[in-house]
């Protein structure tokens, strides 16, 4: 048998993405879709169309009257802006639990990928390109593999840790030389299996592969590069993060230099401090 089997029939263990949000990303896909139906699918989740009013009325949003229906909330956040909350709010169950079989502290994953998705977002502004929720949800997900490959890794930690050390193995080639299976792979196929838009499900399963903007999607290049930018800041890096290879002609390629690299980061900084505010969660240490 496959390593790789276990694995792969243990999948329905993981818990499934919401749908009301899955439902609200496929509506996205089309650019025109009327407000009004995304109103339909969300107006019918109590806890969801609370939790999006009390954000709204936050003092980070500084609306000058108080926003007391969905429509209201929806006329004020646009139908981006609506989504990326509700993939937010979604996306927090999954990944802030611990994950020891990857070196990661409660909540650390968490942080790493609002990281990610705040900084592909500001990344869009440098080649001239509007915010985009489905890069923004493709890299929040980036890392939801790990969820279920944490166990197995954590078992198999010694082996991983001596092909990475030893044999000069990234972590994600130690990964799948021992396991059969690599988390961007196993992430992809949950996205599948949770019929996320494919766009969103190429993202996470390339992630870490080279990738070069003349030839793949300029969101699988930049969750790429947003996931190494991270990691190389300690932002979630976790045991073998630094284990990680990246296309070296990338930045080149998208015409970027180190300075507004660095601009980007810092807005990144600001904006991700704003979401775990909005969010409530405080700030992880390690990151």
């Amino acid at each position: 048998m496959s390593p790789a089997e276990p694995i792969l029939e243990a999948m329905d263990k993981v818990k499934p993405f919401p749908q009301v949000v899955l439902k609200a990303l496929n509506l996205l896909q089309d650019p025109e879709v009327p407000a009004s139906k995304l109103l339909e699918v969300i107006k019918y989740d109590p806890v969801i169309t609370l939790r999006l009013l009390q954000v709204c009325n936050s003092a980070l949003f500084g609306f000058r009257r108080k926003v007391e229906s969905l429509h209201q909330a929806l006329v004020l956040l646009g139908n981006q802006g609506m989504v990326r909350l509700l993939v937010t709010f979604g996306a927090l169950e999954l990944l802030r639990d611990p994950l020891p079989g990857y070196g990661l502290e409660r909540e650390e994953l968490w942080h790493h990928s609002v990281a990610c998705a705040t900084l592909t977002q500001t990344l869009l502004k440098e080649v001239k390109h509007p915010e985009d929720t489905m890069i923004f949800t493709g890299a929040l997900l980036h890392d939801v593999g790990k969820i279920l490959l944490n166990e197995y890794a954590g078992k198999k930690y010694s082996e991983i840790s001596i092909l990475v050390a030893e044999k000069n193995l990234s972590a994600l080639e130690a990964e799948k030389e021992v396991l059969g299976i690599d988390h961007a792979q196993l992430g992809g196929l949950l996205g599948e299996r949770w019929n996320l838009p494919s766009g969103i499900v190429a993202m996470i399963a390339r992630h870490h592969e080279p990738v070069h903007p003349e030839k793949d999607p300029l969101a699988v290049c930049l969750v790429h590069l947003s996931n190494l930018i991270c990691v190389q800041m300690g932002i979630g890096a976790g045991a073998r993060g630094l284990a990680s290879r990246a296309a070296p002609d990338l930045l080149l390629a998208l015409g970027w230099s180190p300075r507004t690299l660095d601009a980007c980061v810092s807005d990144c900084w600001c904006e991700m401090e704003r979401i775990r505010t909005l969010i409530g969660i405080p700030q992880n240490g390690r990151a």
